[in-house]
């Protein structure tokens, strides 16, 4: 049955609209491949270097705990095909940070 999860301390609050309405389709691809799906990452301060993730319009989800490659290429692929060319998304990090990063920038 696929969730979405949420890391605890993260601020989930304010989420902007064309970040939340996709996260059904983004744990059932998660779910798919039999991974859950976990939030690490949404709003938070703005600190010295630019981030969506103090407008909302940016969240991170776990991919440290996807062993094989081959299934972080096909979420990615997934996630890319759910949000379409206004969102942002890449698969970034090493070891315990390797996450997916996606951000809603339809200029960028």
């Amino acid at each position: 049955m696929a969730y979405v999860k949420i890391k605890p301390g993260v601020d989930i609050s304010n989420l902007a609209p064309e970040i939340t309405k996709y996260l059904w389709e983004t744990a059932n691809a998660f779910d798919e491949l039999g991974h859950e799906c976990v939030i690490t990452s949404a709003r938070r301060p703005a600190d010295a270097k630019f981030s969506w993730h103090q407008y909302g319009k940016a969240i991170d989800l776990r991919a440290n705990h996807i062993a094989r490659r081959t299934d972080v290429d096909k979420i990615l692929a997934k996630l890319k095909v759910i949000y379409g060319s206004d969102y942002d998304i890449i698969a970034h990090g090493s070891g315990p940070n390797f996450h997916f990063h996606i951000e809603y920038d339809p200029d960028g």
